[in-house]
C-alpha cells in the first residue's frame, strides 16, 4: 500500500503525507518532500502492541514533535489519549482519519 492522504505545508515546503505499511501490515505514516526525498517517518512499528486497525504509534521524542503537531493540526491522525512505552520514554497512540 502507498497511499497520498494529503499534501500539507511544513517547515517552509509543501510535503506529500502517506499512508505505507510496514512489513507486519501495520500502518505506516511517512513525509515525503516535494521532490520525492524522504523527510521523515513519523510512526513507530511497535510490533508487540496491541493496536486497532486504524491505529498508529506516533513518534515524538528526539524531534519528532514537530511532525506529530503538524498531522494533529491537518486533522490526519487523532490522539486516543494512550500512552505506550518506547525506550526510556513514550509515544501516543493515534487513530488515523484522514
Amino acid at each position: 500500500m502507498d497511499r497520498l492522504i494529503k499534501k500539507v505545508q511544513f517547515m517552509g515546503e509543501t510535503m506529500s503525507v502517506r499512508e505505507v505499511e510496514y512489513g507486519n501490515c501495520r500502518i505506516a505514516i511517512i513525509v515525503v518532500c516535494a521532490d520525492g526525498e524522504p523527510y521523515c517517518t513519523a510512526s513507530i512499528n511497535m510490533v508487540d502492541e496491541v493496536l486497532s486497525k486504524n491505529e498508529v504509534v506516533i513518534k515524538t521524542y528526539s524531534g519528532g514533535r514537530p511532525t506529530y503537531d503538524m498531522l494533529i493540526m491537518e486533522e490526519i491522525i487523532e490522539n486516543t489519549g494512550r500512552l505506550i512505552q518506547v525506550g526510556y520514554t513514550t509515544s501516543p497512540v493515534c487513530r488515523l482519519i484522514a
